[in-house]
Formats: C-alpha cells, structure tokens, sequence
C-alpha cells in the first residue's frame, strides 16, 4: 500500500532536522514546495523564491530519489520565470503588503497578530515531531479561518482567493504525484500552513486506499 507522510516545517526553521528525517525515513518519492517547472533549476536561481529546506532537500536527494514539485504561484506566471522585480511589484503579496500597513485594518491585524504570537511561542518551544502535531495544525487552522473572515468583502480579498486557489492547485499536484506512485512511500515537505488541507484533501480523495501518516512518531 502506498504511504504518505505530509511534514510541516516552519520555513527556515528545523532544516537539518527535515533532511535528518527525510534521510532516516528513506523514500522513494519526495515532494517539495517549489513549482515543477523550476525543480531542475540552479541553488542560485531557487533561492530567489523558495525556502532553503526546500532547496537543500532537493539538492541532497535528487540524485537517488524522484523528488516532485507541487507548488503553484500562479496561472499569470505559469512555465516563465521567477525574479526578485516580480515579488517586490507584480506579485499577489504586493497586497498582502498593502493589508499589513493599511490603517483602517489595525484592529484585524492585531487578532491575527495574538495568533501569531502564539504559534511562534509554541514553535519556539518545538521541535519537528510536535511541529507536526494537532496543536499546530489546530493554530494554523483557527489562523486563516480568521484571515479569511478578516479580508473577506474588502479590497484585499483577491489575496485571499489566491490563497484558497495556491492550496487547491497544491492539494491536486499532491493527488496526482501520489496516482503516478501507488505502492511507494512517499513524503511531502511543505509550510505548517498548507499542511491541514493538505491533510484534508487527500483524505478525501484518496480515503482508505493509501496508508496516510498523519502525525510524527
């Protein structure tokens, strides 16, 4: 039977932990969050855009294990290349950026923040095991349960629909690369945030037919 292990990490926290676990688990498929049209590119050209566990997971085990991009940023941008000018102006976190400095929106961005804090609190005190635990999950939920409550109806809600878009797209790349590998394991490394749909969708999708590790042991 095929099985699948999500494993959240905080980007750019617990990096040699994931390799370390990824390494001591021994896949046969890894999938990352980085897009498939840029998996082949250079560690220069990546690190533009992407997280470094990201990265160096692909870097460390490419060379003996199919590693799958599952990201996706956007139809605008589909199959063109990425650059430090299209997330400083063109990008959907323009805004994002805009929500967080408008004046009119400090009592929302002040709930996110408690949030916000908590999680950090409680990662701080982690590590990659209770990372991937229910708790975080839990934070991560009530988060943009609330978030998208908070943009819902206002002049940034086109952020939140892209947000609900990038984890549907996710969520399909996922169930496929996981079709193309019935009978192996298969591991996917992605931020604490995508990790709960993640989870949500091929449970649904998939149910009983793959053996879906849910939780760290």
């Amino acid at each position: 039977m095929t099985e699948v292990v999500f494993l959240g990490v905080v980007h750019e926290v617990y990096k040699e932990d994931v390799l370390e676990f990824i390494e001591k688990y021994n896949p046969d498929v890894i999938g990352v969050e980085i897009r498939t049209e840029d998996i082949n590119e250079s560690k220069e050209y990546l690190h533009i855009s992407y997280p470094s566990e990201m990265i160096e997971t692909v870097h460390k085990f490419s060379k003996h294990i199919k590693v799958y991009g599952f990201d996706w940023l956007g139809e605008d941008i589909k199959n063109k290349k990425l650059s430090r000018e299209y997330w400083r102006n063109k990008s959907i976190k323009r805004l994002y950026r805009q929500f967080e400095s408008d004046k009119g929106f400090e009592k929302e961005r002040e709930l996110l923040k408690i949030i916000e804090d908590k999680h950090e609190e409680f990662i701080n005190k982690s590590n990659l095991k209770t990372c991937n635990s229910e708790i975080s999950d839990i934070f991560m939920e009530i988060y943009y349960k609330q978030f998208f409550m908070i943009l819902d109806k206002t002049p940034y809600e086109e952020y939140a629909r892209f947000w609900h878009k990038r984890n549907e797209h996710i969520n399909e790349n996922i169930i496929n690369i996981i079709k193309n590998n019935e009978g192996k394991r298969i591991i996917f490394v992605m931020g604490c945030a995508h990790r709960h749909h993640s989870i949500m969708a091929t449970e649904e999708k998939l149910g009983n037919s793959i053996n879906l590790v849910k939780y760290l042991w």
